[in-house]
């Protein structure tokens, strides 16, 4: 599906193909990466929010409302970037790289909000955050120590 996108918009834009699948890759990671941020930023926000501003801050309150709103379709918009990454740059999200093992935390990640909401899991919420850290370290190897795996 990638390769077929990626030549397609390389003629619908005249450039060569593979030019413009590497801006094409970069772009979308570095899309994955400021969504994978943005994410998190809502974890964030509500711990600064508690721990220096006694829950009073109200411009972060105001910024907690549609970021939690919109976490969840961030995360899906985050899972889609990542595989179509993947599929452009490998083909398969089945290779053994790190890239993979980045889209699959990510999938784990979303079957678990859903799976713990939906069902009223006890404790899915800090399982939900541990695989956030593990889905930065994952970013991290794949950022700098791509062919590590």
């Amino acid at each position: 599906m990638g390769d077929y996108l990626v030549s397609v918009l390389s003629k619908l834009f005249g450039q060569n193909e593979f030019l413009f699948r590497e801006t094409v890759l970069g772009f979308l990671g570095w899309l994955n990466v400021l969504l994978a941020l943005v994410a998190a930023s809502l974890f964030t926000l509500r711990r600064v929010n508690k721990h220096w501003f006694a829950n009073k801050n109200a411009t972060i309150k105001n910024l907690l409302k549609p970021l939690s709103k919109a976490h969840p379709y961030i995360g899906a918009a985050l899972l889609i970037c990542a595989y179509l990454h993947g599929d452009i740059a490998l083909g398969t999200i089945f290779k053994i790289h790190t890239g993979p093992l980045t889209w699959w935390i990510i999938l784990v990640m979303m079957l678990v909000a859903l799976i713990g909401k939906k069902y009223k899991v006890k404790n899915w919420l800090p399982a939900h955050r541990i695989l956030a850290g593990a889905l930065f370290a994952a970013i991290f190897l794949h950022l700098f120590f791509r062919n590590i795996l």
